[in-house]
């Protein structure tokens, strides 16, 4: 997997064939995660994904269809002209990356409301899966992380003696959240709460899970 490319995907194939006057984009679609349901939710997620972002991008009457085949499954992208499938082929190309930032002492030349992201060493390779859920505590829509034992011991460090300092999560170098440390230590996971609705904390851990776990090879 080569976490530098959107929805962490090594890109190896596009096969272009012609039909009816479209065009269509053929890749087989595969999972790091050895747990055979989680890696047909990841199939399930890159279809969404993907349905979701070429509107999004001007690419009218796509087709996107994921069909699993046991432990791989096969991704058809149909669009109707060259310039919708090389958006298509860009936006499968666009780099993704995730981390975990911790706030660090104030540098002399920031304002009053920046703050000085400093890394934690907590990244892709440590969060394991995102789950949108509902907070038991507020009942507010959010998502949960769920980390590694690595993850864990690395948010344990970021937070140990740093009580009522801020931690931010990243998403392809973007702030996204940004959390108050409670406590000097850490769980599992973390819940991201205050996300305005359950479409929205389904986006996010649809982009997150497949970033991290789909991989795509040449059928």
């Amino acid at each position: 997997m080569n976490p530098g490319r959107l929805i962490g995907l090594t890109v190896l194939f596009a096969a272009l064939t012609a039909c009816g006057g479209s065009l269509t984009l053929t890749y087989s679609v595969s999972s790091n995660i050895p747990n055979t349901a989680k890696s047909l939710e990841v199939f399930q997620a890159a279809e969404r994904v993907m349905t979701r972002r070429l509107p999004a991008a001007d690419v009218k009457d796509s087709q996107v269809k994921v069909v699993p085949t046991g432990s791989s499954a096969t991704m058809t992208i149909k669009v109707q002209n060259t310039a919708a499938a090389a958006t298509a082929e860009r936006i499968l190309g666009e780099p993704f990356t995730f981390d975990i930032r911790l706030e660090g002492p104030k540098l002399p030349e920031m304002g009053p409301d920046e703050i000085n992201w400093l890394p934690t060493g907590v990244d892709g390779s440590t969060l394991l899966w995102v789950v949108p859920i509902a907070n038991p505590d507020t009942n507010e829509i959010g998502v949960e992380l769920q980390f590694s034992e690595e993850g864990h011991k690395l948010l344990g460090e970021a937070f140990k003696g740093n009580k009522g300092k801020h931690v931010g999560i990243f998403v392809r170098d973007l702030l996204v959240s940004k959390m108050t440390i409670a406590a000097d230590t850490v769980t599992d996971h973390i819940l991201i709460s205050g996300i305005p609705s359950e479409r929205v904390a389904q986006i996010f851990a649809d982009d997150v899970n497949v970033g991290l776990h789909a991989i795509f090879t040449e059928k």
